[in-house]
Formats: structure tokens, sequence, C-alpha cells
């Protein structure tokens, strides 16, 4: 699959690059700027060096100098995203000073922090919340990238108490046929393809615009030990590349209507990243205690041990488990002092013979966004109706060791995604386990948004409504995560725990209306100063109903246990109040103070074996969590630079 997906990517790719051999040689001359020192095939695009002018984003929903926007944005074109090597989500955090990434085990992308608060920030695609951007996209093709600090909702779909991410895909080009594609090649295997095509079907009416991706760079760190094929000595390597994606974007813009519709896709499959054994200390928790206290330490999972036949009596089993935990100990030593000798070492790790690493991710999604421009109404206010469409599926599952020694002390299997979380199917077999991709987690997500601005410059206003719905899928065939701690240790089999059930549906919803306006009192006579208003109402409801997972013994396949249902309803407000005072053209000093309200939920934790969590003061849901924020603020441009020429 995977290799027929590749050769139609490049096929793709070649077909753009024989329709623009045409047009190459006369834009050759002037698109010098934009060739690199990678195999650039051709191009006869809108690829220009970037020149310093004038910033427009879209921080609040309307296009804006970024130098007038009273808000902390952090804004890069599709060029500079180029430039700075700016390749995946994760590359934004070494641009962006308030922005961290948290990754999972493994290459697949976790979920961004801003201002150290990694609940509540929201990334956008085309406007419409998620799509393509929290399983490792690469970026490729891009109009815009921009990151806005502090609390967002008013004026955006979902509630971000952290803030947001817009990624805006580059339109079609309603007018002007032309394309590009590059070819990079390198050592470890290295392919990276980008290619684009643009065609205007209708003049300046309708155009389609696509673009394909692929990237690729082989492993570089070695497995010792059994590796994932079984064969000692196998080429298979971790920290492995392997991306493949599409994007297709029609635009129709007849008048005062215009429609954008994209579709994009994204399939991943590679090893993830390698664990290395850092440092070790023995003083501590289980390593530090004496072997006299090991009959206590194990009584009890010894006692479940012999009652389902893993061991004749008790004092064989505490003597099989004190013998692992000896070989766990000698395993730590031996491995800090081969990684304390430093060279090549590093670049070796042990192979898990229990579990494959792997990771495969398939994210796929279509965004719609329809507007429509009024004009002036009555002489009261010009009015722009937009909708946003979306709908995304999602499935995947990591593989993954953490420990550097081959999973002695901690491996398992989960989603590397933090909102398709029942799209995972894992299994026991025996004392080992296996991954799989579950079925489809779906979201659909609709906003409808009214603008306008009232009094010629007066009054800027948006009114909106956004309704958001995730359905989860039933899957009995596997849970969505297993775990193995201290070589089993602490299970009857020596085998792996479960932290959630098996998903027998369950949806979970969000509804909410905003509205936000700023009045321009210069109108007035006031100089330059402007208030700013907004507020925003949301409800959140999940219902997730699972069974808890089973082990049968002796064969250790997961079944389907008892039926919970855990239920979270919550709501809560968020509001926005600044004040800006634009002093000169080039000088604006603002103070904003915003309260957002980050939703209630599910704890999905099940224990094994039937019944919930038996942890202290374990609650099946949480509540919500409110985060309030003031920011003073002062934009300058030292710049005198004139903006660029039109072409």
């Amino acid at each position: 699959m995977v290799a027929s997906y590749t050769r139609a990517l490049y096929l793709l790719s070649g077909a753009a690059a024989v329709c623009l051999a045409g047009n190459a040689a006369a834009a050759a001359a002037s698109n010098d700027a934009a060739s690199s020192t990678s195999a650039t095939v051709a191009s006869a695009d809108t690829k220009t060096s970037p020149t310093i002018g004038e910033v427009v984003v879209t921080a609040r929903r309307v296009r804006e100098n970024i130098q007038k926007v009273p808000v902390a944005v952090t804004a890069f074109s599709g060029a500079q995203l180029e430039q700075l090597a700016i390749r995946t989500p994760s590359d934004l955090q070494f641009a962006v000073p308030s922005l961290t990434a948290t990754g999972t085990f493994g290459h697949t992308f976790g979920s961004y922090a801003i201002r150290g608060l990694t609940a509540g920030v929201v990334t956008y695609f085309s406007e419409a919340p998620g799509g393509p951007t929290t399983v490792g996209m690469p970026f490729f093709d891009l109009a815009s990238t921009q990151v806005l600090n502090g609390p967002q909702g008013t004026l955006f779909g979902r509630s971000g108490a952290a803030g947001a991410i817009l990624i805006t895909p580059e339109h079609p080009n309603l007018s002007k046929f032309g394309g590009f594609m590059d070819l990079t090649f390198g050592d470890y295997g290295r392919e990276q393809l980008t290619g684009v095509i643009n065609i205007p079907l209708v003049s300046d009416k309708l155009a389609l615009r696509l673009a394909v991706h692929r990237e690729h760079i082989d492993g570089y760190t070695s497995l010792i030990g059994n590796p994932i094929t079984g064969t000692p000595g196998s080429s298979e390597k971790l920290d492995e590349s392997n991306s493949n994606s599409i994007r297709v974007g029609l635009e129709w813009k007849p008048g005062r209507f215009d429609n954008y519709l994209v579709y994009s896709r994204i399939d991943i499959n590679e090893t993830p990243g390698a664990q290395v054994l850092s440092g070790v200390n023995s003083l501590t928790g289980l390593l530090a205690l004496p072997s006299a206290f090991y009959p206590f330490v194990f009584g009890g999972i010894c006692a479940t041990a012999v009652t389902d036949g893993f061991s004749p009596n008790s004092a064989t089993c505490v003597a099989q488990r004190s013998a692992t935990l000896a070989q766990i100990k000698a395993s730590l030593t031996a491995e800090g002092a081969r990684i304390a000798a430093g060279g090549n070492a590093v670049r070796s790790t042990f192979a898990d013979p229990l579990l494959p690493p792997n990771e495969k991710v398939l994210h796929s999604d279509v965004v719609d966004v329809a507007q429509y421009d009024f004009g002036e109404l009555g002489g009261l206010t010009t009015l722009i109706a937009k909708n946003i469409f979306s709908y995304q599926r999602d499935t995947d599952v990591q593989a993954w060791s953490v420990d550097g020694l081959g999973g002695l002390l901690e491996d398992g299997i989960a989603t590397s995604s933090p909102v398709d979380t029942w799209s995972v199917s894992a299994q026991l077999v025996g004392n080992g386990a296996v991954g799989a991709e579950g079925p489809p987690t779906q979201t659909y997500t609709e906003e409808f948004q009214l603008h306008g601005d009232a009094g010629h410059g007066l009054l800027d206003w948006t009114g909106g409504a956004f309704y958001q719905f995730i359905r989860y899928p039933t899957n009995l065939a596997g849970v969505p995560n297993v775990f193995h701690v201290f070589d089993g240790l602490f299970t009857p089999n020596l085998g792996y725990n479960v932290a959630f059930g098996y998903q027998d549906g369950g949806y979970t919803d969000e509804e909410a209306a905003y509205g936000q306006a700023t009045i321009n009192l210069a109108k007035w006579g006031v100089h330059g100063l402007s208030l700013t208003g907004g507020i925003r109402d949301t409800k959140d409801y999940t219902n997730q109903p699972s069974f808890t997972p089973v082990t049968n013994f002796p064969s250790g396949v997961l079944t389907p246990g008892a039926l919970v249902v855990a239920k979270s309803a919550s709501s809560g407000y968020n509001y926005t109040f600044a004040v800006d005072e634009q002093v000169t053209d080039k000088l604006l000093i603002y103070a904003t103070t915003r309260k957002a309200y980050v939703p209630g939920g599910v704890n999905t934790v099940l224990g094994i074996n039937g019944g919930n969590n038996n942890l202290p003061n374990y609650s099946p849901t949480y509540q919500p969590e409110l985060v309030k924020d003031y920011e003073i603020g002062v934009k300058t441009d030292f710049c005198n630079c004139s903006p660029p020429a039109a072409d």
C-alpha cells in the first residue's frame, strides 16, 4: 500500500512538472531567487523570496496589519516557513518564544503548550479546529501560520484557554496557471518531494489546486538483540520518518460569493523514536529493596498467579519474580555503563522481543468555507456571512519501548493523538501484545459567523455560533491501550496491564455562541483610542459507554467485561476586554484581560478484570477549569522599509 501510494505521489508530481515544462523557461528569469540547493525540477508559481513589508494577519478573523492588532501574535508567511525550515507543527516551537511542543514517545506530534498551559491550545486548519495538524503533518504549500497567545473563544469556534494556532493552506489562484515541484535527496535514504499544480477552470471564478508531499528518512538507531523481524542482525532501525500527504483545494468565486473546499489526507507508517537510558539510580523504589522484602512485595500478586495456574506455589512465584528483578537491576547497570562509554553507543538500543515498535496514522478531513459579502446595508453596517464546516476521520496506533532496555521497565501500545483516543485496537497474545489501527474516530464541526462594520469604522462587530460533535467508534476487537511495567512483575502472567476498556461507541459535543465588538473612539474625537469587549457561552457533554477488560487465563486474551457508562456535562463562559491606543502610525500600546473556560470531561481509566480503578479519590469525571490572564503590550515598527511593489 505504501509503495503504491508513493508511486502515485511521484506520478502526480511528474505530471505537474511536464505541464510546467513549457512555462519554466519563461519564468526562470523572475524565479532565480526561489531555486534551492536541492533538486528543484520546475517552478512556475508564485514562490518568491520573502520581502519586508506590511504583515497581514487574521488574528481577529479579519485581515489587519499585525502592528495594529492589540493581540500578541507571531506570524509566518509560507515563504518564511521554508526559510526558517519549519516543516512540521513541532518545529514552530523553535521560532515562537511562548510555544512548546509536547510530543509522544515517537515522532507523531502530541500537543502544544502556550505560556506553559497545555490545556486549551486549539489548532485551526483552514479556519476549522483540528485538521491534519496534530499527527505530525508536514508543512507544505501553506499561505501562513499564526500563533495567538492567551485565551481565545470570543471570536473563534472552539474555546481556547491558552491560545490558538491558525494554519492557512495556499488557496487556488483564480487566474494564473502554474505550479512547482521540489525534490530533495540525501543520506540515510532521505527523500523529500513537494509538488503543486494550480489550474484555473473558469478564469477569475473557479480554480483547482493540487499539492502532494512525501517525506522519508531511514531509521538510524540500530536494534540490539531481537529486532522486530525476529532475526538478529536485521537492518530494521528506529527513528524512521515516512509520510505521504495529498491536498486538493477548489475555490469558486462568482461575484460576492466565495466558497473554498479543501480535502486533505496524510498516511504515516514508520518506526518510533529511540529511547536511550540516560542515567541509573538504583537506590530508589523497588530497586533499592533488599531481597528479604520480596515475599511481602510479591505476595499478593503471587497468590493470584497460583490461583490462575501460572505458578505451582507462592514460593516458586516469588523466586521467579525475584530473579526477574535481579535481571532488571543487572541490565540497568550494564546499559548505564555502555551509554556512559559514549561514541556510537547512543545510536543503538535494545529491541523489545514482545512488542514490535511501529507508528501508523491515517487522517483525512474535508473543510468547506463559504462566505457571502452583502456589502453595506441601509447605510448602517456592512455585513459578511460565513459558514465553516469540517469532517475528520482519525485512526492510529503507536507501539513503543521507553526505557532503552527493550521493554524491561516500560513499553506499551496507545494512541499518538490527543483527539482519537479510541482509534487503537490492542490485544494480548500470551505474554506479548500486538497493536493495530482501530475503527476511526469521526469529528464534525459547524460554525456560522456574521461580521460587520457599522458607522464607517466606528464599530467593528462579530457574532457566531459553533457546534462540534465527536463520534467514538464501537471496538470490541481490542482495547485502546496496554502497557508493561517492570517486565510484568505485578501481573499474574508476567504480561501487560490495560488502562482503557473496550469502547462501545459514545460521543462528545460542544455548542457555543459568541460575540465581540470594537468601538473606535477616534471617530468621536478621542485620539487613537479603541475599546474591545467580547463574550462566549459554552456547553459541553460527553457520553462514553465502555466495557471493562477481562483477562482470560491462561491464554491472556482480553474480552469485554462489565459495561460502564461515564457521562459528563459542564458549561462556562469566556470574556475579553481590551483597550488600545494608536499613539502614532508606528506605535500601539494596549492592555487586555481575558477569561476562558476549559470543559470538564470523563476519566476513562478502568481497572482490569472488572470495576473502576480503585485508586484513592478516583472519580469517573473531572470538573471544568477557568483561566484568567492580564496582558500589557507595546507594538512599534523600527523599520522604514516601504511595502513591496505590486506585481
